[in-house]
């Protein structure tokens, strides 16, 4: 399962012609989706409990995956927002102010950065 939350159907006909099951949010910005994080919970919840892997697709900015992977391991396994963002972080995500935001977590403790400190 792949799930993209690209601004465009971008790559999606190649996910379908791969034999991939997918599934398409558009997610404009980490600061004014809400919506598409309650959206997606239930669904990254209910995929990963099949066998198999999922995918989240999102463009070169990826605040919101590492938001909603965040929110999901926090609902599933009891981790603390903040230290799964901090593990986005380390790992070579894009944490924003505004998907601490999104979380409610404070952005010195997850280790948030702007967009201007992110290596390009």
């Amino acid at each position: 399962m792949v799930i993209s939350t690209m601004k465009t159907r971008h790559n999606l006909a190649d996910y379908e012609a791969a034999g991939l099951e997918w599934h398409h949010v558009p997610v404009a910005s980490a600061g004014s989706s809400a919506d598409q994080l309650e959206e997606l919970l239930p669904l990254l919840r209910r995929e990963l409990k099949r066998a198999g892997a999922v995918a989240v697709h999102g463009n070169r900015h990826t605040d919101f995956v590492a938001a909603l992977c965040a929110a999901h391991l926090h609902q599933a396994h009891g981790v603390d927002p903040e230290v799964a963002l901090a593990e986005a972080t380390g790992a070579g995500l894009q944490v924003t102010p505004e998907a601490c935001a999104l979380l409610g977590v404070d952005e010195a403790t997850a280790g948030g950065r702007s967009d201007a400190s992110v290596n390009r």
